[in-house]
């Protein structure tokens, strides 16, 4: 990996957090150690935010990727949208680490933070009342659906849709008029997939869907294949 793009995570991206899991993060990016930033982390619940305001120091690991299509998912996840960051709730900066002499891109929090008490550790997975979180299980299905489902952009709908999910695989027309796909990630966002999967895109007329389980795999991205 030519690792063309840092990135500094602290709260839901770090390994083991449920975002790491649902962007497939494990096979798409590189993991290059614990990091710190000066700044102040503050906790909302279920995620933190980070300001590089203040003389404080907040822990979080740094990732590496190449692939820039990975930008507009995890933008998508942290909120933020680089074309109207007024509205956006995090903004992607690149600033220096107190460790590591090259900077890194990080997600800072895009609102004001009077009122506010820090997480006085600067460590969001280790604040006060934090719960040990289990890893997300990832799971796979081998899934075939049936009707009119070829000529009507199913197989174009699937990778959308999966990829909204933050599910990896793949899909394909089958010589007997089928779709097969292999679809993997955490269980709940493939049994959601399931359910969008019986009604597809407009033009398709979905008669059955049939899954069974198959084996994880070390793949990442959601692609389109030649039919077989």
């Amino acid at each position: 990996m030519s690792e063309a793009f840092r990135l500094f995570v602290y709260g839901q991206l770090r390994r083991g957090q449920i975002g790491h899991e649902r962007l497939g993060l494990a096979n798409r990016t590189s993991w290059l150690g614990e990091a710190r930033i000066q700044g102040e982390l503050y906790d909302f619940g279920d995620y933190p935010g980070l300001s590089l305001e203040g003389d404080g120091m907040v822990h979080g690991e740094l990732l590496a990727f190449d692939d820039a299509a990975l930008w507009p998912m995890l933008d998508a996840y942290e909120d933020c949208d680089p074309e109207n960051p007024a509205l956006s709730e995090y903004c992607r900066v690149e600033t220096g680490l107190l460790d590591d002499a090259s900077p890194a891109w990080v997600y800072i929090y895009n609102r004001a933070t009077g009122g506010l008490a820090p997480i006085s550790s600067g460590n969001w997975c280790r604040r006060d009342g934090a719960r040990e979180e289990a890893p997300v299980k990832l799971i796979a299905r081998h899934v075939r659906i049936s009707g009119k489902v070829q000529g009507v952009f199913y197989r174009g709908w699937t990778v959308k849709a999966a990829r909204s999910l933050g599910l990896v695989g793949w899909v394909r027309n089958r010589l007997d008029g089928d779709v097969e796909a292999f679809i993997q990630g955490a269980e709940a966002d493939i049994e959601r997939f399931l359910t969008m999967a019986r009604r597809g895109p407009s033009a398709a007329q979905v008669e059955d869907v049939r899954d069974e389980p198959a084996e994880v795999a070390s793949i990442s991205g959601f692609e389109q294949r030649p039919t077989c």
